[in-house]
């Protein structure tokens, strides 16, 4: 029975196999994030557990991108090369992948890169300077202090912090690169597999040419399901209220 209805349904279309290659993405570059940063020598801790799963959900994110792009092709370039549709997919998603990926590679990145110092040390030596300053001997003091200062802003850092934002600049920029390179390759592939008119989940089984999608399988019940029901119930004045009471 689930095999005539997936044969009904989703026996071309279905993306099982893409899915299967996303995962894949996100798993390499959660390797390449975890291998690199332990040889170079950063320190695993804690709070490094959460990163396979943010890792997960920025992957997701890109893959969805991607895919919606070649979802949304006119049916004129549909009709056109594998090579033309895949450029135009990239002209459009690449866009959109380079400018959230480059976003989180920086803000990881500087957070790898910042000194986060104890602000009640800053003051008390703040204090401590200013107090010098009316003895004798009060530029040696100061000198003295300042160097003091410079040894605990390296003694104040937060070493786990530190670490997790290196892993996580290096996990997702090794998704990036794969999502740009390898998940393109995937679809690619895929596509491939669709124009011969292939079995989505038994590739090496070949439909015959008449074979057209019913109706049901092109129906996208989500955008449906967001439009006509999710979007106007926000759009009610209890709903409205209730948020409005909310925030206050």
């Amino acid at each position: 029975m689930i095999l005539k209805l997936s044969v009904i349904y989703v026996v071309i279309d279905f993306k099982i196999g893409l899915s299967v290659c996303g995962l894949l993405v996100v798993g390499m570059s959660i390797c390449f994030s975890f291998s690199l940063s332990s040889a170079a020598g950063w320190q695993y801790g804690p709070v490094h557990t959460i990163l396979p799963f943010l890792l997960l959900g920025i992957g997701v994110d890109d893959m969805f991108v991607v895919v919606a792009a070649l979802g949304t092709l006119t049916e004129e370039d549909k009709q056109k090369s594998l090579e033309h549709r895949i450029s135009v997919m990239l002209k459009h998603a690449g866009v959109s992948i380079t400018v959230t990926s480059f976003t989180d590679i920086i803000a990881f990145g500087v957070g790898g890169t910042t000194f986060i110092v104890d602000c009640a040390f800053i003051l008390v030596s703040t204090c401590y300077i200013v107090r010098s300053e009316v003895h004798v001997h009060a530029q040696t003091n100061v000198a003295n202090t300042t160097s003091s200062l410079d040894k605990s802003f390296d003694n104040e850092v937060l070493p786990a912090l530190k670490s997790f934002c290196i892993f996580a600049c290096i996990g997702v920029t090794a998704l990036y690169l794969l999502s740009a390179t390898f998940f393109v390759a995937c679809i690619t592939f895929d596509e491939k597999r669709k124009d011969a008119g292939r079995n989505a989940c038994l590739c090496c089984y070949i439909h015959r040419k008449d074979y057209k999608t019913t109706d049901c399988s092109k129906k996208e019940r989500i955008p449906v399901f967001l439009k006509n029901i999710y979007a106007p119930l926000l759009l009610k004045t209890p709903v409205k209220n209730l948020s409005q009471s909310s925030n206050n």
